[in-house]
């Protein structure tokens, strides 16, 4: 089996070896270095329609890649797009873990991946981008990605709540459901209202056993700030051009 392992430092990479006959999946454009060993070829995960669904509500690519050392053993350094911590975790046969869109990585070949659509309460609401939701199947080995420092929570009968954008994977064991932090005292719609004048966002309710991963920070609030600076100059540009 490929040997994954996660390099010491504050941006780590994801050093895979593999025997001769071995393969992975990898999100596209995540290959960094490879020996020559190595052969890489796109393909589509979870088929043409669920891949153009997840392309169009979370912006990713339709294809994975596929990462063989056909004849000699491999090796390749992988890194996500964002920088932050790298986790592997390592599924039983028929054990599901759901991760948040953007933050798979790369898993061995024995990793059935689909795409899961959720309700549409769920999808509009919990700040996923969309509809679709990754689910990795075991047997095998996951990497995850998160942007920022990455912490496990482990859940043993208990109730928590976190905000959907910090969320990078859950076990598939514990409940969840997208509500607001003050959705409980009237109705949803009064809720988002509250929330969104507030400041406190949406958020998601887990409960029973297993374990969460949340990140330190989500890429909505990068955006936010970027788009932000990018207009901010923009305005600062045109108003010199005039004076």
């Amino acid at each position: 089996m490929p040997v994954f392992t996660v390099t010491e430092g504050n941006d780590p990479f994801l050093s895979v070896i593999l025997s001769p006959g071995e393969s992975i999946n990898a999100v596209s454009r995540a290959m960094v270095k490879m020996n020559m060993a190595v052969t890489i070829t796109g393909k589509l995960q979870g088929g043409i329609i669920r891949s153009l669904i997840r392309k169009n509500t979370q912006g990713e690519s339709l294809f994975l890649q596929e990462i063989c050392a056909p004849s000699y053993p491999g090796h390749v350094l992988l890194a996500p797009s964002l920088p932050g911590d790298i986790f592997t975790v390592d599924l039983d046969q028929d054990e599901d873990l759901f991760i948040n869109d953007g933050c798979y990585l790369a898993s061995t070949s024995s990793i059935d991946l689909s795409s899961t659509i959720q309700s549409a309460g769920k999808a509009f609401f919990g700040g996923t981008g969309g509809f679709v939701i990754m689910r990795a199947r075991g047997p095998g080995t996951v990497a995850i990605s998160g942007f920022g420092s990455i912490i496990p929570i482990k859940l043993k009968c208990e109730e928590i709540i976190c905000d959907h954008r910090h969320v990078v994977s859950w076990n598939s064991s514990i409940e969840y459901q997208v509500s607001t932090l003050r959705s409980n005292k009237g109705s949803l719609l009064s809720g988002i209202f509250n929330s969104l004048t507030s400041g406190e966002g949406l958020v998601n309710k887990f409960s029973g056993t297993g374990e969460i991963k949340i990140s330190s920070r989500n890429r909505d609030d990068l955006l936010r700030w970027i788009q932000k600076e990018s207009k901010n100059q923009w305005s600062s540009k045109n108003s010199n051009i005039k004076d």
